[in-house]
This record gives structure tokens, C-alpha cells and sequence, in this order.
């Protein structure tokens, strides 16, 4: 978990009262399961709801041949290292 504070670059000073975090990219990890079986795919993407629909629509070679697919679990991350380290 990254804890956010004045010195951060992600901060910006809007006025002496006022901090503002400018996030410009969430990283999620994720965990689909397959509907026919007992498995379950771990992923990791800065675009969770485009990635779940390319898993669902076959797209993604290892989960092509398990849909149909659910999303039972995911979880967001402001620094991308952070969500890889998840995702292993």
C-alpha cells in the first residue's frame, strides 16, 4: 500500500488549505473463475474493465478455453510494482 503524503509527486498544492491527488493510472490485480472448473486465473492490467472483457470475448490465450469466466476479485494500486508484486 503506498501512503500518499506532501511530498509525493502524485500531490498537487491547490491552495494553502486544499491537497488535491491527481491519480493518472490505477494498476488492478484480478482474479477470474472459470465457470467449468475448479481454477483460476491471476492477472494484472491498468485497464480492468477493457481486460475482463478481453478475457470474456476469447481474446486471451490463457483463458480462451475456459469461459465462460467471472471476475470474483480485484484490487487497485496507484504504483504499478506494487500491483506485479500482487499479482505473483
Amino acid at each position: 500500500m503506498q501512503v500518499i503524503g506532501p511530498s509525493d509527486p502524485n500531490i498537487k498544492i491547490i491552495n494553502r488549505k486544499c491537497l488535491a491527488c491527481e491519480i493518472n493510472a490505477m494498476f488492478y490485480v484480478y482474479v477470474l473463475k472459470s465457470v467449468n472448473d475448479v481454477g483460476v486465473y491471476i492477472g494484472c492490467t491498468n485497464n480492468l474493465k477493457n481486460r475482463v472483457k478481453e478475457h470474456r470475448s476469447g481474446h486471451i490465450v490463457s483463458t480462451k478455453n475456459r469461459l465462460p469466466i467471472e471476475l470474483i476479485y480485484y484490487e487497485a494500486s496507484l504504483n504499478q510494482s506494487d500491483a506485479f508484486r500482487r499479482e505473483k
